[in-house]
């Protein structure tokens, strides 16, 4: 809400002049309490803590949780939801992707030649989401993880010749859109080795 106003019934606040019921909601996403007297349905009146320490007899969500709920709709490259179901892709740039709660996409890759592999997966929110990346040898096993909080994940190692595992899942139950860059240089390059 901007200067003066004040935001409604499960919007989010960080304090509780923001509501307009006078109630920021004390949850994981703060939220703005509504009246009792206008409650709707799937919400009920009962007291809750606020932001500001006080507690105070308002309206609510029955689970206390007003994150919309996202609908989720698998991309083209389903169902790719194991290693044993990766989708085969090119060394190539990919859009339109998705990732769904509890859904994550496997990808393999075939290098035809020993050489850098970079894999570069970006596109969501950061602020909201968090899209992690895993490549993984042949036998499925972990080669290089990157678990950040930013709004990409990138992954560049050296390569022998052979096939490769592309892993991307939203972090605990997180989902959106990305989209996946896959690129080989070939020839030898250097691994930093143990004392790096």
């Amino acid at each position: 809400a901007g200067t003066g106003e004040t935001s409604a019934y499960c919007e989010p606040c960080s304090t509780d002049a923001q509501c307009s019921s006078g109630a920021c909601v004390a949850a994981v996403v703060p939220f703005c309490a509504g009246e009792c007297a206008s409650c709707p349905g799937g919400a009920e009146c009962r007291d809750a803590t606020t932001v500001g320490g006080h507690v105070a007899r308002v309206c609510v969500p029955l689970d206390l949780d007003c994150t919309p709920s996202v609908e989720c709709t698998d991309d083209g490259h389903e169902d790719n939801d194991s290693w044993g179901e990766a989708d085969g892709i090119s060394f190539d740039a990919y859009t339109d992707l998705a990732v769904c709660p509890g859904d994550g996409d496997f990808y393999s890759i075939s290098a035809t030649s020993a050489g850098t592999l970079d894999v570069l997966v970006d596109g969501w929110n950061a602020d909201t989401t968090d899209i992690d990346l895993q490549l993984l040898r042949s036998d499925g096993t972990s080669l290089r993880t990157s678990a950040g909080i930013s709004d990409s994940e990138e992954i560049t190692t050296c390569v022998d010749r052979g096939t490769y595992g592309i892993r991307v899942w939203g972090f605990l139950t997180d989902s959106g859109p990305y989209s996946l860059l896959v690129d080989l240089t070939p020839g030898s390059c250097c691994s930093d080795d143990g004392m790096e």
